[in-house]
Order: C-alpha cells, then sequence, then structure tokens
C-alpha cells in the first residue's frame, strides 16, 4: 500500500509579490526625493564655500597690497562647466588663480566652474567703485542642465558688499560678516 502525503506548492503568492512590490514603491518615492535634495544641498554648500573662499582671497590681497585689479579665467578649465562628475580645480591655472593661490585655494575636485574678475576703482570711485564679480556655472540638480550665476560685490570702507534679495523677498545689504542689515535697493 503506497501512501500519498500532499506537498504544498512553494513559493510566494500572488498577493504576497503585490504586497511586498507596494512597499518597495513607496520607499522609493520616498527616497529619491531625499536624495536629490541632498544632492542639491550638497552642491550649493561647495558653491557656497567656493565663492566666499575667492571673496576672501580677494580681501586678502586688497588688505596686503592696497588694490587689487585681477582675474581668473574659468576653472577648471574647458569649454563648458563639470556636469554630474566633479572636475580638479586648478589654482595654477592662470595668473589670476596663482595670485589668489598666495592666499587661499579650492581644493579637490569641483561641481561648479569659477571664474572671477576684480576690478580698482576709477578716478571717480563715487561713480565708478572697486568691484568683485565672481560667476559660477553648473548642474546644481543633475539633470543635464547647466546654470550660471554671476555675482557683483562693491568695495565700501574696505570691505565687499553685494546687495541682494533675502529669503522672503526683500532686498537688503549684505554685510561680509552680519548678513542683511539694511534696505540697500538693487544693482
Amino acid at each position: 500500500m503506497t501512501t500519498h502525503t500532499l506537498r504544498r506548492p512553494s513559493g510566494f503568492t500572488l498577493i504576497e509579490l503585490m504586497i511586498v512590490t507596494a512597499i518597495v514603491g513607496v520607499l522609493a518615492s520616498v527616497a529619491v526625493p531625499a536624495y536629490t535634495n541632498l544632492t542639491i544641498r550638497s552642491r550649493t554648500a561647495e558653491r557656497t564655500l567656493n565663492t566666499s573662499t575667492i571673496k576672501r582671497g580677494i580681501m586678502g590681497l586688497y588688505l596686503r597690497d592696497g588694490k587689487v585689479s585681477l582675474t581668473g579665467a574659468p576653472n577648471p578649465a574647458g569649454a563648458t562647466p563639470p556636469g554630474t562628475d566633479k572636475l580638479v580645480f586648478d589654482n595654477r591655472l592662470d595668473a589670476g588663480w596663482r595670485t589668489l593661490s598666495e592666499l587661499v585655494q579650492i581644493e579637490g575636485a569641483v561641481y561648479y566652474q569659477y571664474d572671477f574678475l576684480a576690478v580698482e576703482a576709477g578716478a571717480d570711485p563715487a561713480a565708478n567703485p572697486a568691484t568683485l564679480s565672481i560667476r559660477w556655472a553648473g548642474d546644481l540638480d543633475g539633470d543635464g542642465q547647466n546654470s550660471e550665476k554671476r555675482v557683483l560685490y562693491e568695495r565700501r570702507q574696505g570691505q565687499y558688499w553685494t546687495d541682494e534679495e533675502d529669503e522672503t523677498g526683500v532686498w537688503c545689504q549684505t554685510s561680509p560678516l552680519a548678513g542683511c542689515i539694511e534696505d540697500g535697493g538693487t544693482f
């Protein structure tokens, strides 16, 4: 006499697979935007730090020499800014970057391409003040579209200042140390 035992089929049921797929979908819908925001924040932090470094270097040259007229070519060199990959920043690219690197240096690889132009005041400083222009270009959010911005600083009372819009939409004059301190209009 032979006995037959019933074996339970192995594997997952369709409902189990659907539940797991739904859970993975919910987790992905939360994780992808969080990762994108983290990427944007890290690239913004790089841009802010490097712009501040360039500005500090120009200010140091002004304090050391009493004047500064200097140009730094787009760095990293190349026709287009870096995309989603970082490129190595060259502090010795040209005379402007070499002079700036005597006081400050941007280290490592960067997501943005930077250049600057520092110009001394003309014969009439009120009409033609000393200025510093810093430009950066790069792909902020990794979508393949490069964005570019140039910030113009004006040297007043020995400090570089800019008029910019704060987070509430109010135009204010920003100090290198104190942030938004008074109504300043626009350039």
